[in-house]
């Protein structure tokens, strides 16, 4: 996904009227190994890109809009959860709008946050990217960071 997202902004460079201004990837930690996600946020990191990633899955994100998220969770024990809130399980452009979601923005990026905070302490990460720290946590997310920056990006709000 990192080399797909680096042909995009390649293709889509500063030097054309349709540029990108970022480039996100987002990643659910649980399709590769550990090592390997490591290895993508980092190269990522390197080359600029910016990278949402949840551990396990996506849905850690969704969960957050209802509560902290502390116990670990595999990507079936989080899709179950969603489903027993009767939270949409995906990651599809319709989930961003769902009205069972929308309210709980700032619920969600906050529990996020402490989360992330909780696990750099805990693992010795206070310096490193969120990206990363998402990776050595379960559960977590820094999708609220993506969130954040194309809310910040919409036409009318101030950057």
């Amino acid at each position: 996904m990192v080399e797909e997202a680096l042909r995009i902004r390649a293709t889509y460079g500063r030097s054309r009227e349709d540029a990108v201004d970022a480039v996100w990837v987002m990643l659910d930690a649980e399709r590769v190994h550990a090592s390997d996600a490591r290895q993508a946020v980092e190269k990522a990191a390197a080359a600029g890109l910016h990278v949402a990633i949840s551990n396990p899955s996506f849905e850690v994100w969704l969960l957050c809009h209802q509560a902290p998220q502390a116990a670990p969770m595999t990507a079936a024990d989080a899709k179950r959860r969603c489903g027993e809130l009767g939270i949409p399980g995906h990651a599809g452009p319709a989930v961003f709008d769902d009205p069972r979601l929308g309210g709980a923005w700032t619920t969600a990026a906050q529990a996020a946050s402490k989360r992330r905070s909780l696990i750099a302490r805990q693992e010795g990460l206070e310096d490193f990217a969120s990206a990363l720290v998402v990776v050595h946590g379960n559960p977590s997310t820094n999708v609220d960071e993506l969130i954040e920056a194309l809310r910040s990006a919409r036409p009318g709000r101030a950057a």
